[in-house]
């Protein structure tokens, strides 16, 4: 293939390998070392070395940018072909049946696509389109090839056969790709053969298995736990570090032994190469962002993080009753996913959201709010009977950084966000330039809560 993107014979085999040498898996394709992505020609290439031609049953449309690539045990693949969207990991979406009659017992290919303890689930929401009803559940995870967002729809078919589809690509092309993926699941096609949608009840059963696994919050990735000495070391090391230059005799102070147990210090106070890369971040940190927690029992923190040009530390305020933090260094791009972890996001729903602007006092008054709506089954007086959580991340930018703030002031828009459970996330935005003290809710998808997260992280820099 004279041009190719595949570095050659080995890096080819190496994919199709992927695509069918395990007829029992369904197998993510995955290209780290191939630059730029899979071009059109070996994509057309591939599609003839790999799996029979399956044109019968529920398809998913073909949009401009993507093509179909059969794969083996996969009902339809479609990888996503501009190469300046693919970096190193192959966005695709792919439909697999189970159930169906010519299948061989405990076969469901797409059984391998679903998160695990460790991934942020994003959404599990009743979804409907085309006629299908079903569970959509969105998870973000990561692994070898970075941070991949992965989305699966289960859409149970009468006589009962499951269509599932799921996709993955790079979680930085959530804004590029999700909507587009959203309309290619919402074109699902059934076939003239069948199968066809199943029930609304189906969905339901499905929406409760997925519901009753994802209602806990999920903690820092790999964190290490210190306890206040710990943190308390962490918090000195700027000072630290400074009291030391240019005294190359002196001997560090000693580390607190929760240091040490950790791997960041030797008990002489001498930092480890983990205790030096948390030392630098915490040194060169141009921004600092403070995480608060309201309700209507009062304000608390709830963690920090220190941001410098690459790295995020983040330190979650302590456990109770153990008093002991979790702390983890990452790279600055999962800013807005620890975020979300650091307020314990789980995803919620429905939304309803009251529709009048509200004032802080309103928002945590008693449920009292909710007075002269009929019924005991009105969703918004239900919303105002359940207890609201304010999470509220505010930004400090070092003086001499790009923006100063010797006063020690919060600098930039302070995010919020609103959680109500049961019912959902909400952003509180501003009802309008002349009333500064009242603010709107706006109801949020985890989606679009992490990227609303990601955007205004890219405000601070």
């Amino acid at each position: 293939m004279t041009g190719s993107a595949l570095g050659g014979a080995a890096d080819r085999d190496r994919v199709i390998q992927a695509l069918a040498g395990e007829p029992d898996r369904f197998r993510v394709i995955r290209a780290p070392s191939v630059p730029g992505g899979l071009g059109q020609d070996e994509v057309d290439e591939l599609s003839r070395l790999a799996g029979p031609d399956r044109s019968q049953g529920p398809r998913l449309p073909v949009p401009d940018g993507w093509t179909e690539l059969r794969v083996r045990d996969v009902h339809q693949t479609l990888l996503l072909t501009d190469a300046d969207r693919s970096r190193g990991v192959l966005a695709q979406i792919a439909v697999t049946l189970s159930g169906m009659p010519e299948a061989r017992p405990g076969e469901g290919p797409a059984a391998d696509v679903l998160p695990v303890p460790q991934d942020l689930a994003l959404a599990v929401e009743r979804w409907s389109g085309g006629g299908w009803n079903g569970v959509h559940a969105a998870w973000l995870h990561h692994g070898p090839d970075g941070v991949i967002q992965h989305r699966r729809w289960d859409l149970p078919a009468a006589g009962g056969v499951e269509v599932t589809v799921t996709s993955r690509y790079a979680a930085a092309l959530g804004r590029y790709l999700d909507h587009r993926v959203d309309a290619m699941v919402a074109g699902l096609e059934a076939s003239d053969a069948g199968p066809w949608p199943g029930s609304v009840d189906q969905a339901a059963e499905r929406f409760s298995q997925w519901q009753a696994g994802r209602q806990l919050p999920v903690p820092m990735p790999d964190p290490i736990t210190l306890g206040p000495a710990g943190v308390d070391w962490i918090d000195r090391l700027p000072q630290l570090a400074e009291a030391s230059r240019g005294r190359l005799e002196v001997a560090p102070p000693a580390a607190p032994a929760d240091a040490v147990t950790a791997g960041l210090a030797q008990a002489d106070g001498t930092q480890t190469e983990s205790g030096r890369r948390i030392s630098r971040t915490r040194r060169e940190a141009r921004t600092r962002l403070d995480i608060h927690r309201t309700d209507a029992t009062g304000t608390s923190a709830r963690g920090r993080m220190w941001i410098d040009e690459d790295r995020a530390l983040a330190v979650a305020a302590p456990s109770v009753p153990e008093g002991h933090h979790q702390v983890g260094l990452y790279p600055r791009p999962r800013t807005a996913e620890l975020i979300l972890r650091m307020i314990g996001f789980v995803p919620e729903g429905p939304h309803v959201p009251p529709e009048d602007p509200l004032t802080w006092e309103q928002l945590f008054a008693s449920p009292s709010a909710s007075e002269g709506l009929e019924g005991p089954a009105n969703p918004l007086q239900a919303w105002w009977a359940s207890p609201r959580v304010l999470w509220q991340v505010v930004p400090h930018l070092r003086d001499g950084g790009h923006r100063s703030d010797t006063a020690g002031q919060a600098v930039g828009p302070v995010l919020q966000i609103l959680t109500v459970p049961g019912f959902g996330h909400y952003r509180c935005l501003p009802s309008g330039p002349g009333s500064p003290a009242r603010f709107r809710l706006e109801a949020v998808s985890g989606l679009a809560l992490l990227q609303h997260v990601r955007d205004w992280c890219r405000s601070l820099s």
